[in-house]
């Protein structure tokens, strides 16, 4: 092999494998579209590879490591991209989380808890959610709010009890005055 065809090949394989800026992003196409800035300024659009089953949007800033199909600079991917502004730090061995800029976050932590923040609101939705915890369920908050029916199957324990119309409990109903 020739020393100029030598040449040619180790350039191949240093320009195999790079880093990249995220500028902006297309998640509207099959495989996400990305933006990035690489080398000395050069802009290149890219494809985006993500793990099947999990998708994110990288905001403008992240990194991306770029790989050169072939060795091709013009065939360029990503394979990961990161951002740490805002990546979760001080996790333990073992543990997993998802996470957004804003602080939401899901935490797969050691002794199988599973902790989840949400800065503003948690959404359930579904046409049946079961908990079953077997010892106790804590709801720690100023008020519960029910919109339907409440049905308890054993008992309820309470303080003080208030109500705006009437209580019924073993064939007895206590009325509220307000409503007498």
């Amino acid at each position: 092999m020739s020393t100029r065809a030598l040449h040619a090949l180790a350039r191949r394989i240093r320009m195999a494998i790079g880093r990249g800026v995220v500028r902006l992003v297309n998640d509207t196409l099959m495989v996400q579209g990305l933006q990035v800035t690489v080398l000395d300024g050069e802009t290149a659009n890219v494809q985006r590879f993500q793990e099947y089953g999990y998708t994110s949007v990288p905001l403008s800033g992240a990194e991306a490591i770029l790989a050169s199909i072939a060795g091709v600079r013009s065939h360029l991917v990503a394979i990961a991209v990161d951002d740490g502004r805002y990546r979760l730090k001080n996790l333990h061995s073992g543990e997993v989380a998802l996470y957004t800029d804003e602080g939401d976050s899901i935490v797969l932590k050691r002794g199988r808890i599973i902790a989840v923040t949400a800065g503003a609101e948690l959404d359930v939705s579904a046409p049946m959610v079961n908990v079953a915890a077997t010892t106790k369920v804590t709801l720690d908050t100023p008020e519960v709010h029910c919109t339907h029916k409440l049905t308890v199957a054993e008992e309820i324990t309470c303080d003080s009890l208030t109500a705006t119309t009437e209580v019924s409990a073993n064939g007895i109903t206590l009325t509220s005055r307000a409503a007498a």
